[in-house]
């Protein structure tokens, strides 16, 4: 996904459980950050915080779909679950 540049701006970079808890809505991308100006050279500061719920919340897309909208997706599941999850995938 292209993110343009706007001076003095900043951007947010939604993880893997907010797609899930969203239902797609928000989408998770593969963080890259590239130098910009002519040549690479404007000066650009990026800046890492990971947060998230506490691990007993529940995570459930049905939670914010309209009565009679979409599908979730995603069964519920909770955030210590997810965690897990994605660590198991990494680890095999």
């Amino acid at each position: 996904m292209r993110i343009f540049f706007l001076k003095g701006a900043f951007i947010v970079n939604a993880g893997d459980l907010i797609q899930r808890w969203t239902n797609d809505r928000w989408k998770s991308v593969l963080h890259r950050v590239m130098r910009v100006g002519e040549g690479g050279s404007e000066d650009r500061l990026s800046v890492v915080l990971f947060t998230g719920p506490k691990k007993n919340t529940v995570v459930d897309p049905r939670q914010l779909l309209e009565a009679g909208g979409a599908e979730a997706r995603y069964p519920a599941t909770t955030a210590g679950e997810h965690l897990q999850e994605k660590l198991r995938k990494i680890s095999n």
